[in-house]
C-alpha cells in the first residue's frame, strides 16, 4: 500500500511539474499569447481562441518541454541504457500513450530501498563465518558476495531437501501445515480459486478456527482471479490475508513490480520456498503446455527464520495493521521446541530423514526492497568461479549481456555449460525474447537443451562445480534479476548438489539438445520473432 501510494505521488508530480513547464514556457515564449487573449476582455481574438487554438500553436513546445523532462527522469533513474533507449523511443513515438504506459510499468523504483519501510537491517560483522573456512574459492566468494549485498547470513546446521513435482511439494506442504500448533505463514505469487487452492484454503481455515495464527499474502497481479470469496472465506475463519501492491486493472498485468516469491513457514520449524504456485498447474498439467516440472526445496534450521523476516518485511509492503503484524511475529517466533507432537511425528517420518544431513546455506532476497540485484550477482559468481560446470534450468531465458558474457566466458573457457529450457512456451513473447540468446550460447560452446514438447520445465535451479546448488523463485531473465521480488537458496553441500545434477541429468533424458548447426539454419520468421522478442526484452 505504502509503495503504490508513492508510486502515484511520483507520477502525479511530474505530470504536474511538466505541465507547470510548459504553461510557464508558453507564457515567456508568447506576450500574446493565448492566456493573455483570455484575460483580456478587450481583445477581439479572444473570440477566436480556445484550447485548440493553443494546441496548434504551440503544441511543439509542449512536445519538447514533454520529451525533456521524461527523459531527465529516466536518466535519473540509472537504469540499464538499453532499457533508458528503449522507454526513449516508445516515448517519443507515442507521446501521449507512451506517458501513460511508462508511469504504468517502467518506472526503478529501486532507490525505496532507501526508504524506512524498505531499509534493511544491517547484520553484525561477525555475523559472517570468515570465508577461509569455507572449503573453495566458489563457496567463500559466492557465501561473502551474498552477505555484503543482501545481508544473507550463513546458516550452518541446516537440513535441505529438494522437493520434485507438484505431487511431492504439495504432498510435503500439505502435512506440515496439518501438524501446525502455532503459525502458518503462506506467500505465492498465483493463489488460484481451484482444485489445489481450494485444498489449500480449506486446510487454512480449519487450522484458523483451531486456533493457529495463519496469514497469507497473495500477489495482486499473479492472483487476479482469486476472487472475494476465496478471500473473504479465509478472513470470516480468523485467517489473515492480503494482496500484495493491488492495481485497479491487474488483468493487463498492472505495475511492474509484482511480488514473484513462494515462502511457506509452519511453526517456525519448517520452510519451503521455489518455483511452484498454488493451482491445478502446477498440480500435474496445463491444458496449453502439459505435464509440469517443477523444484521445490523444504528447509530447517536458520533458513526457517530468514524466510520468516522476508515475509514480514512483504506483510509491512501490504500494508498490514501494526498489531496485526506484532501478533503474528509474537506467535511466529515461538520456540520450536514447543511445537507439537504432531510436527514431531511429521519431521520423524520420511522428511525428517532427509534432514539427517547438515547443510550450510544462504537465503537472498532480491527487489525494488534491496539496494543491489543480490540474485543476479550471487548468479555471475557461481558462472564466473566455476572451474567444471555450471548446469542452469529455467523457463525463461533473458540473462542480460552480463550474465550472457559470463556464460559465453565460461563456456569458452571450457567449463561444461549446460542450459535446459522448456521446448513450448507458455508466453509467446517471453519465449521468443529467450531464443534470442541461444545463437550466442551455442556459438560459444554452451549445450542447450528444449524439454519435451508434452511437458513443460518450469524449474529454477543453477548447480556448479558439484558444490552448490541454488533453487528458488528467480527465473533468469531480465524480470526476476531485476525487477521482481524474489527469493533464492544458495546450498553449499555435495550431497544436495549431486542429488540436483542428477535430477537435471533426469531432466535431459526428457530433451532434445539443440545444436549450433541446426539452429543457424532456423527460418526468417524465426529469427523475427527473436527479434521482435528482442525488442520488447528490456521491458519484459
Amino acid at each position: 500500500m505504502a509503495q503504490r501510494k508513492y508510486m502515484k505521488r511520483q507520477m502525479l508530480l511530474s505530470v504536474g511539474v511538466a505541465l507547470g513547464l510548459g504553461f510557464l514556457l508558453y507564457v515567456l515564449l508568447d506576450p500574446d499569447s493565448f492566456v493573455r487573449q483570455m484575460l483580456d476582455p478587450e481583445n477581439p481574438a479572444k473570440e477566436n481562441g480556445g484550447l485548440l487554438s493553443f494546441v496548434r500553436n504551440y503544441g511543439y513546445w509542449i512536445f519538447i518541454v514533454y520529451i525533456a523532462l521524461t527523459a531527465f527522469l529516466l536518466f535519473l533513474e540509472n537504469r540499464n541504457p538499453d532499457r533508458t533507449l528503449t522507454w526513449l523511443l516508445v516515448l517519443g513515438l507515442f507521446p501521449v500513450a507512451g506517458l501513460l504506459f511508462y508511469w504504468f510499468v517502467g518506472p526503478n523504483f529501486r532507490y525505496l530501498a532507501d526508504k524506512r519501510r524498505f531499509r534493511l537491517p544491517k547484520p553484525p560483522l561477525g555475523a559472517l563465518i570468515p570465508p577461509e573456512q569455507l572449503k573453495n574459492s566458489l563457496v567463500a566468494d559466492t557465501a561473502a558476495l551474498l552477505y555484503r549485498s543482501g545481508g544473507a547470513k550463513l546458516q550452518p546446521k541446516g537440513g535441505a531437501r529438494l522437493l520434485i513435482d507438484g505431487t511431492q511439494t504439495y504432498a510435503a506442504m500439505i502435512g506440515a501445515m496439518e501438524a501446525a500448533r502455532h503459525s502458518i505463514l503462506l506467500e505465492s505469487y498465483i493463489l488460484a480459486d481451484d482444485g489445489v487452492g481450494e485444498t489449500f484454503k480449506e486446510l487454512l481455515m480449519r487450522k484458523a478456527r483451531d486456533g493457529v495464527k495463519v496469514c497469507v499474502i497473495y500477489d495482486a497481479v499473479g492472483s487476479w482471479r482469486i476472487g472475494k470469496r476465496y478471500v473473504r472465506d479465509i478472513r470470516e475463519a480468523g485467517g489473515h490475508i492480503f494482496a500484495f501492491l493491488p492495481v485497479s486493472f491487474p488483468m493487463f498485468r498492472g505495475a511492474n513490480y509484482r511480488n514473484h516469491r513462494k515462502i511457506l513457514v509452519v511453526d517456525n520449524l519448517l520452510g519451503f520456498l521455489g518455483g511452484l504456485n498454488i493451482c491445478d498447474d502446477c498440480a500435474g498439467g496445463n491444458i496449453k503446455v502439459g505435464r509440469w516440472r517443477d523444484t521445490h526445496l523444504m528447509i530447517r534450521g536458520g533458513g526457517v527464520a530468514v524466510l520468516r523476516s522476508i515475509f514480514f518485511r512483504d506483510l509491512a509492503v501490504c500494508g498490514a495493521p501494526p498489531e496485526v503484524q506484532a501478533e503474528l511475529s509474537r506467535v511466529a517466533q515461538l520456540p520450536p521446541h514447543e511445537s507439537s507432537a504432531v510436527m514431531e511425528t511429521f519431521l520423524r517420518g520420511e522428511e525428517g530423514e532427509a534432514f539427517a544431513r547438515n547443510v550450510l546455506m544462504q537465503i537472498a532476497a532480491s527487489g525494488p526492497d534491496t539496494a543491489w540485484d543480490t540474485i543476479q550477482k550471487a548468479f555471475f559468481s557461481m558462472i564466473t568461479r566455476a572451474t567444471k560446470r555450471v548446469w542452469i534450468t529455467t523457463p525463461y531465458m533473458i540473462p542480460g549481456d552480463t550474465l550472457l558474457n559470463a556464460l559465453c566466458m565460461a563456456a569458452l573457457s571450457g567449463v561444461d555449460v549446460r542450459v535446459l529450457l522448456p521446448g513450448k512456451g507458455d508466453h509467446a513473447l517471453v519465449t521468443w525474447a529467450s531464443m534470442n540468446c541461444l545463437e550466442e550460447l551455442l556459438r560459444a560452446g554452451a549445450r542447450v537443451f528444449l524439454y519435451s514438447n508434452d511437458g513443460f520445465v518450469h524449474a529454477k535451479t543453477v548447480t556448479a562445480d558439484g558444490s552448490v546448488t541454488a533453487v528458488g523463485t528467480a527465473n533468469f531473465d531480465t524480470r526476476s534479476l531485476s525487477i521482481n521480488f524474489e527469493v533464492q537458496a544458495f546450498v553449499y553441500d555435495e550431497e544436495l548438489t549431486s542429488e540436483a545434477e542428477a535430477m537435471f541429468e533426469r531432466d535431459l533424458a526428457n530433451a532434445v539438445e539443440l545444436t549450433f548447426a541446426v539452429w543457424s539454419r532456423r527460418s526468417l520468421v524465426q529469427r523475427i520473432k527473436e527479434n521482435i522478442g528482442k525488442l520488447i526484452s528490456p521491458l519484459a
